[in-house]
């Protein structure tokens, strides 16, 4: 268990640092377009890319706010204000006693009025202090009644607005005019609210109703101008350009949070789940950085090419790396690539699920549809039928929106044609310039390997001539084997039969097919010496194979098309000379099949040799014999390692026997002309 964790703790760490990468590229707040926020200057015309529906802060604020404002106060009696009211009525009657009872100038006794009774105009304080003594008595006692008259009933801090209307209605008709005017001033001075609002009470009832407000969802339609060039950006553009992805939000706790842990489970399927569908597990260390950097460099481009065009969040060819991950790798691991290259994508052009399910669409039809790419052509059908997913769900979606406008169609059928023509040639650059540092081969380069014009197999011709064409009958054979097997490379199998024996070269003399009737040279050896010739003609092949730079998959074909098969007639004349000889030296080296193709040529290698032996073969003779040989090497344990099942092995003998049976048919034996 510890020894476990401790080999994936470098795998951890690497999905850990992306994530982490990719989440602060995604919620950096200068993203977007360029930090546009509320009072900036809109730089040109900003339209929505898609319909999205989104929880609008600022308008649920707003009903908030409205809801709260619908609140009335709630309001608790106040029993001390009698005596508060009396208290003041009785300190002001003393004060303004003691002005009008003191002697001096009219204008300062007004000043001084005015500085018991804040506001009180001249007028009405020169009337107070013109008031006789019986007058102004009268004036005090009209006012504490009418006074404790209002604190009979509900009086609040609104009412004191219109204090002078409710002092007046309660003053005497047949009160003088100046005693009547000198109570109002003294009255809606001194009138104390009974009715205080109650704070707590209050606050809790706008709380709930704030509460009660539900989110309110906005929805922006595909089109739709969210800024026009030149206006102010305010605060619901701001919001609306953020949930579109055009904008970064300053940072957010909550959100950010959110996309880690979304972009976390992205780049564990596809670091850590892609590589284990690779088969042969070579080369993981530059597959993982290869996906890495993929990953991080589609965020890059969403973020920095994308904005302020989001047209060409659809131009991107995003298929272009699980397709390449399927010609490299195969389907099953480009599919689960694939969709956390799309994950990745769709999140940072502001989680949009239409960019998601668009793109990953149309990667998982390009993968599906083209699974080897046997030319040049391939690579144009595979960006033709990128451009007719994308363009279907572009018109789609616009459908969906309320605003759908006819006049858009051309415009996405361009965004589609430019996804296909950029897919097509990235497709092909990835093909030809990264096959090499992962370590796998492509159609290209076995194009060119299987050209008879390379230095190795016109070397091949001319030394070994025929070696050569035993080669060559042995790609025509395999490859027709390899067109019937699921998952086989017919290119790869034909390829892997024209360099399987180039170890000839060396001894060419000593093998059977280039001695054309000569004397057999291994009738004046020892069997064990013949048994290490055969055996050096791997070893030689290696070697030739590593200087001429062949790729390790055709290469492999070398050591397996042979296994650690035993040297059957070598072994039988050391069995006859030698007593108790040791059959490991009459045994190639190996290592046995580990691919279809490899198992696949060693099969048709002993089919085709055996073959010529038999004597007026017909289709009888030959299913008996290819029967034969098969189950020879499945006893022997040849085939153990490679991956071919009960049905694959009755496909290649069948295909043998019709192979054989077409090859080594007897000839009509025409008459002789007369003379």
């Amino acid at each position: 268990m510890a020894r476990r964790l401790r080999r994936l703790a470098p795998l951890a760490a690497l999905v850990g640092a992306v994530s982490v990468v990719l989440t602060l590229l995604i919620t950096q707040p200068t993203a977007g377009v360029g930090g546009l926020k509320e009072g900036d200057l809109a730089n040109h015309t900003y339209k929505a890319p898609r319909t999205i529906t989104y929880q609008s802060q600022l308008k649920t604020e707003e009903a908030e706010r409205r809801a709260d404002g619908q609140v009335s106060p709630v309001y608790r009696e106040d029993l001390t204000a009698l005596n508060q009211q009396n208290g003041k009525l009785n300190g002001t009657v003393e004060a303004v006693d003691k002005v009008r009872k003191s002697r001096g100038p009219e204008n300062e006794k007004i000043d001084r009025i005015q500085d018991v009774l804040p506001n009180v105009r001249d007028d009405d304080a020169r009337t107070i202090l013109r008031l006789s003594r019986g007058e102004w008595s009268r004036t005090v006692t009209a006012t504490r009644q009418a006074l404790t008259a209002l604190q009979d009933g509900r009086i609040t801090q609104a009412d004191l607005r219109r204090a002078d209307q409710l002092i007046s209605s309660r003053l005497a008709g047949d009160l003088p005019a100046s005693s009547r005017s000198s109570a109002v001033v003294l009255g809606q001075r001194l009138l104390v609210p009974n009715y205080v609002i109650d704070e707590d009470v209050t606050q809790r009832a706008r709380d709930e109703a704030s509460e009660a407000v539900q989110p309110i969802s906005y929805t922006v339609e595909r089109d739709q101008i969210v800024v026009s060039e030149g206006e102010p950006v305010t605060a619901f553009d701001e919001e609306r350009l953020g949930a579109l992805g055009l904008t970064r939000p300053s940072f957010n706790y909550q959100k950010t949070l959110a996309i880690f842990l979304i972009v976390l489970l992205a780049v564990a399927a596809l670091l850590g789940l892609t590589p284990r569908l690779v088969q042969p597990r070579r080369y993981l260390r530059r597959l993982l950085a290869g996906l890495s950097i993929g990953a991080v460099g589609l965020v890059l481009v969403e973020m920095l090419i994308v904005p302020p065009q989001p047209i060409l969040a659809y131009v991107m060819p995003v298929a272009t790396l699980p397709l390449l991950i399927s010609i490299f790798y195969g389907s099953r691991p480009a599919l689960v690539a694939g969709i956390g290259f799309v994950m990745l994508y769709g999140l940072a052009g502001g989680a949009s699920f239409e960019l998601i399910f668009i793109h990953l669409a149309a990667s998982v039809v390009v993968v599906v549809t083209h699974r080897r790419m046997t030319d040049i052509q391939s690579f144009l059908h595979a960006g033709l039928t990128s451009a007719v997913v994308i363009f279907l769900g572009m018109v789609a979606f616009s459908l969906l929106a309320a605003n759908f406008d006819v006049s858009n169609v051309p415009k996405f059928a361009v965004a589609a044609a430019l996804n296909g023509a950029l897919l097509a040639t990235a497709t092909f650059a990835g093909v030809a310039f990264l096959a090499g540092p992962l370590g796998v081969v492509t159609f290209l380069q076995l194009l060119e390997l299987e050209n008879p014009r390379r230095p190795l197999l016109r070397r091949l011709a001319a030394d070994a001539p025929g070696t050569y064409s035993h080669s060559v009958r042995m790609a025509s054979m395999v490859e027709n084997v390899a067109k019937r097997l699921q998952g086989a490379d017919p290119l790869l199998a034909r390829v892997q039969a024209l360099y399987h024996d180039i170890g000839k070269i060396g001894m060419p003399e000593y093998f059977i097919e280039n001695q054309h009737g000569n004397k057999n040279l291994h009738a004046a050896l020892e069997p064990k010496e013949s048994a290490e010739i055969l055996r050096a003609h791997i070893s030689e092949g290696l070697a030739l194979a590593q200087e001429a730079h062949l790729p390790e998959q055709v290469a492999a074909a070398i050591p397996e098309h042979h296994g650690t098969s035993r040297m059957g007639f070598f072994w039988e004349a050391a069995r006859k000379r030698y007593r108790n000889p040791d059959e490991a030296r009459y045994r190639y080296i190996g290592p046995r099949p580990h691919s279809k193709e490899t198992a696949v040529l060693m099969l048709a290698d002993s089919a085709e040799a055996a073959s010529r032996t038999l004597t007026s073969p017909d289709e009888k003779k030959i299913r008996a014999l290819i029967n034969e040989l098969v189950n020879a090497r499945i006893t022997d344990g040849q085939l153990d390692e490679a991956p071919l099942s009960t049905r694959e092995l009755t496909v290649i003998k069948e295909a043998f026997v019709e192979g054989l049976v077409s090859d080594l048919h007897k000839r009509i034996k025409y008459p002789k002309r007369r003379k």
